[in-house]
């Protein structure tokens, strides 16, 4: 079975770790990640938790959905948007 989140998630960390131009050690370290953690995530040897996907999300200041999205750009960052139909059930469910 083919892991699809694992990769997409390697990738996309992979890519912000290459945009700061830094190591994934130095990356991590800075953003009081575990170092063994993200190695073995950007290497697509580890499945990670979702309270390391929360850690990583919050990080790199985007929602942890969005480390999912295939391709994520940090500049273009995917949006969650709503049908008009969902919106009305979202609203009643509010009120």
């Amino acid at each position: 079975m083919d892991k699809v989140s694992r990769r997409i998630l390697a990738d996309n960390v992979g890519r912000m770790i290459e945009r700061s131009k830094t190591s994934v050690r130095a990356w991590a370290l800075g953003n009081g990640l575990d170092v063994r953690k993200i190695d073995r995530l950007t290497k697509k040897e580890y499945s990670t938790t979702l309270d390391t996907l929360d850690e990583i999300a919050a990080a790199i200041g985007v929602q942890p959905w969005q480390l999912l999205v295939p391709n994520m750009d940090q500049n273009n960052l995917p949006l969650l948007v709503m049908t008009d139909d969902e919106r009305q059930i979202y609203e009643r469910i509010r009120s």
